[in-house]
């Protein structure tokens, strides 16, 4: 089934629906589960109850049926899927960042509600390791450097948030590092393994040495209130930022982290006095051999507009004098491709874009906001191996269930080749040594699941 199939299927048709699953009550054909169109609160219900039910089963029936096209229209996994369904391991939390080995054997695991990190073996789908630390739900706090030696997670379970790095020889923590004030975010190796690179979500960036774990370099930009008693907006440099994601560019040194906040070329004072200011997304790029960059007056070739500058939008009157806000996409994910001169985001409105990095532009918009049935943020990105095709992950609506969904970007004509409908927390792991995806999610009475796929 093609995408422009899909995306002409209606919306489930309750009665039709009750017939398949042998329901003894009518439900009229024409009614469709919308909300706004329903005039009988208990069809309503009840046709709603029963996609979701639907919904719910299609990633455990998706294992064992194949029901094609008409699968497809029940949200169940088609037949011409690039994503073909390989295995369902059973979490004892919600897995909200995943990462494979780059031998692609194993895939480590962590999430919300419990401190700990699962390591399960890919073949046998077996749990190997449990280790202390974890308890995130950001979706990039988990990562294997290139040369296989090293597993780092995020550990904001602890009072002073970390990351920790273990040994994948012995399993045994190597070191805890907590220099940043804030929750721990998006941990990254360098391509050749010898740098290593976290941020915190008040936009922060450190850099480590993997062979002494000595510091190289940090980029603070945070707004520290025990140290400035000043608010943001009155402060000298009103430049305030929010971390999102942190990557090395690859085949180089180079690191790019993804900001929202509030940049001062973008907040004249007349703005800030009237309260519209504005926040707005940047990529911004640096050689951490290198100061690093100047955020209030930045080098447009170090700091990329990606998402800003939208008209204000109107005054809320439930609240007269309160800022008034712009609609500004929030960036969630970035990813580079393989040759890192191209790159995409993510943004939690549901654009997806991809840039050439040097010339600095735009070359295609595949998804504009929420498309056909799904509703919910770009959460991850990830290019495959060979390049040929980039894979969004759609965190889902409606916890513990959360329905959302698996999309392939064909990379070098920038279409949709495929969506799969998926239950998933905006985790997405890709391992290019046997070609597995990853996502973490659940499935019927809040049982958390890992769902591995072949993808093509």
């Amino acid at each position: 089934m093609n995408v422009e199939e899909m995306k002409q299927l209606q919306p489930c048709h309750a009665g039709r629906i009750a017939r398949l699953l042998g329901l003894s009550f009518q439900i009229p054909d024409d009614l469709k589960v919308k909300a706004v169109l329903l005039r009988s609160a208990m069809r309503f219900w009840a046709a709603l109850t029963t996609c979701l039910a639907l919904a719910m089963l299609s990633q455990h029936t998706a294992f064992a049926l194949d029901l094609g096209k008409t699968g497809a229209a029940l949200g169940l996994q088609p037949s011409d899927s690039m994503f073909k369904a390989v295995a369902s391991i059973n979490e004892t939390f919600a897995p909200t960042a995943l990462a494979f080995s780059p031998d692609g054997n194993y895939l480590a695991d962590t999430g919300m509600y419990e401190p700990i990190v699962h390591v399960w073996d890919v073949h046998t789908h077996s749990l190997v390791r449990t280790l202390p630390g974890g308890k995130v739900v950001d979706f990039h706090s988990i990562t294997w450097s290139r040369n296989g030696r090293y597993l780092a997670a995020c550990d904001n379970y602890s009072r002073r948030q970390s990351v920790t790095i273990w040994s994948t020889t012995t399993w045994t923590p190597v070191i805890q590092l907590n220099q940043g004030s804030g929750q721990c975010l998006s941990p990254a190796f360098s391509g050749d393994s010898t740098l290593f690179a976290y941020g915190d979500v008040e936009g922060d960036i450190y850099v480590y040495d993997t062979t002494t774990w000595k510091l190289v370099n940090s980029a603070v930009y945070a707004y520290e209130p025990g140290k400035n008693k000043c608010i943001p907006v009155k402060c000298p440099s009103i430049t305030v930022l929010q971390g999102k994601q942190v990557t090395f560019i690859p085949s180089r040194s180079d690191l790019a982290f993804a900001v929202d906040g509030l940049f001062a070329e973008d907040n004249p004072p007349a703005a800030i006095k009237s309260l519209d200011f504005v926040n707005t997304n940047r990529l911004v790029l640096w050689n951490p051999t290198q100061p690093p960059p100047n955020l209030d007056h930045p080098n447009p070739q170090d700091v990329l507009l990606l998402y800003g500058k939208q008209p204000l939008l109107a005054p809320d009157p439930r609240s007269p004098g309160a800022p008034r806000n712009r609609a500004d996409p929030i960036l969630d994910a970035i990813a580079f491709a393989p040759d890192g001169q191209t790159f995409a985001t993510g943004t939690r409105a549901g654009d997806v874009k991809i840039w050439n990095l040097h010339p600095f532009r735009e070359i295609a918009h595949p998804l504009r906001g929420a498309f056909p049935i799904v509703a919910g943020g770009a959460a991850t990105l990830q290019y495959t191996s060979d390049g040929t095709h980039l894979l969004v992950i759609f965190d889902g609506i409606g916890f513990p269930y959360s329905l959302g969904k698996l999309v392939a970007i064909n990379a070098r004509t920038d279409a949709v080749e495929d969506i799969l409908p998926v239950s998933n927390y905006g985790a997405l792991a890709y391992s290019g040594k046997n070609h597995l995806v990853a996502t973490g999610g659940a499935w019927l009475g809040r049982a958390y699941r890992i769902f591995i796929w072949k993808f093509r």
